[in-house]
């Protein structure tokens, strides 16, 4: 049988329970008491706007006059992405040119500018700015994370898990590859002319350039190889077509040499010919398509359309921009004149007592 709840048990779960009932009821009040206050601010400042109506329409009107004069340097803005790949750990010299032109573009160095990017003067006054992202794709990032583990021993291979390498890939914005670009200009028509001109941003970088020439040198040596064992296996074939030829004039019950099948493997793999040329050549092919897509240091996988896209109007249009200056530059000002009058009333009451 059970025993009986002693009192004391009785006593320590009613005191458990109340104090639960008692932090709840403190985390539900504190809610409310912050919903109140930001009930309250927001009921001031709505009397505070419309006590103060009149100042913030002076505000609005003189945005709207500045915003006149400013009308004829107003310009639709476009813009224009395109997606790169950066070969030969060129990720952080690529982004590191792409800030340098926005740095060139704050200071108004259009002829240090046109010259990098063998634009004119009035081209490069068009372009408003470069922004940089990472393009993250899980298909293309699974194919560099099987490229990496080719690279590797076995410990890594078995250990080092896709996501773990997504995770590192991506917390490194340089050492991603794949990346857009977006290019924002009041002429459209210069977004064409940066496709030849963005594959050779980093030609003049000798360190990137060296690097290129070894990747090319390893290829071609490659590519040699697979060449050299071409020509073996070929040779091999011929020798052993003109013995399977004498060996089948003979008189007998045929021979056991397996010559065409793709799938022999045991004793009779090292005679299937035909597999390893195989393996050989689809070796060959991949080095030949690496050689020819990874001769640019900034491959592109995308190009800009011949004209962008309309950027949001609002956003830089002077009639709606400086009027929203005004009102906003008016209520700051009234804040602090709000502000200074509560610090003269505070230091009153505390002389008074």
């Amino acid at each position: 049988m059970n025993k009986p709840n002693s009192p004391n048990q009785e006593v320590d779960l009613l005191a458990f329970f109340s104090a639960l009932g008692k932090m709840f009821g403190n985390i539900f009040r504190g809610i409310k008491n912050i919903f109140i206050y930001l009930f309250e601010r927001l009921l001031w400042l709505l009397v505070f706007i419309k006590r103060n109506i009149v100042y913030l329409s002076i505000g609005i009107i003189a945005g709207l006059v500045i915003a006149f004069f400013f009308k004829n340097k107003y310009k639709e803005i476009y813009s224009a992405e395109v997606v790169v790949k950066t070969n030969f750990g060129s990720g952080a010299a690529f982004r590191s040119m792409i800030d340098s032109y926005n740095s060139m573009l704050g200071a108004n160095d259009f002829d240090e500018l046109a010259q990098a990017l063998h634009l004119n003067k009035e081209e490069v006054k068009s372009i408003k700015g470069f922004k940089l992202v990472s393009k993250v794709n899980n298909v293309l990032l699974l194919q560099e994370y099987e490229n990496y583990l080719m690279r590797m021993d076995s410990t890594v291979y078995k250990f080092f898990e896709f996501k773990d390498y997504q995770k590192s890939i991506l917390n490194d914005k340089d050492l991603y590859p794949y990346k857009k670009l977006i290019v924002y200009a009041s002429k459209p028509g210069v977004f064409y002319k940066l496709n030849k001109i963005l594959p050779k941003i980093l030609d003049d970088n000798q360190m990137l350039q060296e690097r290129k020439k070894q990747f090319k040198l390893l290829l071609t040596t490659k590519k040699d190889e697979n060449l050299r064992s071409f020509q073996e296996m070929d040779s091999m074939r011929k020798v052993f077509d003109k013995m399977y030829l004498e060996m089948a004039k003979q008189t007998g019950n045929g021979t056991n040499v397996v010559v065409s099948s793709d799938k022999v493997r045991g004793p009779e793999g090292p005679y299937n010919i035909f597999y390893s040329r195989e393996y050989v050549l689809k070796n060959f092919e991949k080095a030949m398509s690496q050689y020819a897509n990874n001769l640019d240091l900034i491959e592109m996988l995308s190009a800009f359309p011949k004209y962008g896209s309309k950027e949001n109007p609002l956003k830089y249009n002077p009639f709606f921009k400086y009027p929203i200056l005004g009102f906003l530059s008016v209520l700051l000002i009234l804040f602090l004149i709000e502000f200074y009058k509560y610090i003269l009333q505070y230091e009153k009451e505390k002389f008074d007592r």
